[in-house]
C-alpha cells in the first residue's frame, strides 16, 4: 500500500484563493455588468423618444406642415391652472 503513493506529484505551492474572495469577486462582478446594461437601455430609451419626438416635427416641417396639429403635443395640462384643450370641428361646407 505504502509502495502506491507517488510523493513527487503532490504539491504545497499552489496559491488556493479561499471561496469567499471568488464569490464577493464574482458578486461585484455581476452588478457592475447589471449596473452598466441598465445604463445602456436608459440612454437608448431615451435617444429613442428624442429621435421620435423630434423626428416626427422635423418631418411634417419639411413637409411645410405645423409640428403638431393636436394642441396635446405642445402642452400635457400638469397644472389646474392650464386649460384642456378644446377641439373644434371643422365643417364641410367651409371647405376644411
Amino acid at each position: 500500500m505504502v509502495e502506491n503513493v507517488h510523493l513527487r506529484e503532490i504539491t504545497f505551492n499552489q496559491d488556493v484563493q479561499p471561496t469567499f474572495h471568488i464569490a464577493a469577486v464574482q458578486t461585484f462582478s455581476l452588478l457592475t455588468n447589471i449596473a452598466i446594461l441598465s445604463g445602456v437601455l436608459c440612454s437608448a430609451a431615451v435617444l429613442l423618444g428624442v429621435f421620435l419626438g423630434f423626428g416626427r416635427a422635423t418631418f411634417r416641417v419639411m413637409r411645410g406642415k405645423p409640428a403638431a396639429i393636436e394642441p396635446e403635443f405642445l402642452s400635457l395640462h400638469l397644472s389646474p391652472q392650464n386649460k384642456p384643450a378644446e377641439f373644434h370641428a371643422r365643417d364641410s361646407a367651409q371647405g376644411g
